[in-house]
């Protein structure tokens, strides 16, 4: 869902089996080509817990998302996911995810990504 130009935000809600994660995967793929995202927003809000399935396909996205040349902020996570993801050895600071506690604080964030980028390729 686009909130600005050239930044989506992606409700993540419920559990991914590998079926959904793969049109979730194929959907945002498109999502990010055509509206040439520079950041997408993952809002985890919706998810009091994740199981591995749904930690999995929250890592490919992230890979999918960075390989697009976009951003990934990631918004929403309660301390029952934060403690799953860190379980599961997932790391996303790693794969430069920013963290953001709203989709308010995500989205302004994202605005910023996208002005320093416009900016600097100027």
């Amino acid at each position: 869902m686009p909130v600005a130009a050239n930044v989506l935000a992606v409700p993540v809600i419920g559990r991914y089996s590998r079926k959904r994660s793969l049109y979730l995967t194929e959907a945002l793929t498109f999502g990010v080509t055509k509206h040439q995202a520079r950041a997408v927003i993952l809002d985890l809000t919706g998810l009091r817990e994740i199981d591995e399935d749904t930690a999995a396909t929250i890592q490919r996205l992230v890979a999918m998302i960075k390989l697009l040349g976009a951003h990934t902020v990631l918004t929403g996570v309660s301390a029952a996911v934060a403690q799953t993801l860190v379980r599961l050895e997932i790391d996303l600071v790693a794969q430069d995810v920013l963290i953001r506690p709203t989709m308010r604080a995500g989205i302004a964030l994202a605005l910023q990504l996208v002005k320093r980028r416009r900016d600097r390729d100027r």
